[in-house]
């Protein structure tokens, strides 16, 4: 199920490109209505409440800000939820280093030689 604002930043991207004002409002709007699922998310990755609130809120924050920038090569969902998981990553490893290990392999994106 492809999203509103992908569809809509899609559309505009094809014909004209949305104002800044009028995107940041449709990021917004999609941000707010989204919202419990990103904590969700959030909550899964740090297991405290109030750490997933902060995270949501630096996502929502980072995503205002760099969505001029976005790319429009994949779903405008899946780029928000890897700023998310970037956001809460970054969360864990100050609040809970010792357990951030584990996702930090997970989150990698160079695989390893162990051949050596």
């Amino acid at each position: 199920m492809a999203c509103a604002i992908t569809k809509t930043l899609s559309k505009r991207a094809e014909s004209d490109q949305l104002e800044p004002r009028e995107q940041t409002e449709k990021v917004d709007e999609w941000l707010l209505r989204s919202n419990n699922t990103l904590h969700y998310i959030a909550k899964l990755i740090l297991s405290s409440s109030e750490l997933a609130a902060f995270a949501v809120e630096r996502c929502r924050l980072r995503a205002l800000e760099d969505s001029p920038s976005f790319a429009r090569e994949g779903p405008f969902r899946s780029w928000v939820f890897r700023v998310l998981i970037d956001e809460a990553l970054l969360i864990m490893n100050r609040h809970h280093p010792s357990n951030s290990a584990d996702w930090n392999y997970l989150s990698s994106t160079t695989p390893t030689d162990h051949s050596e």
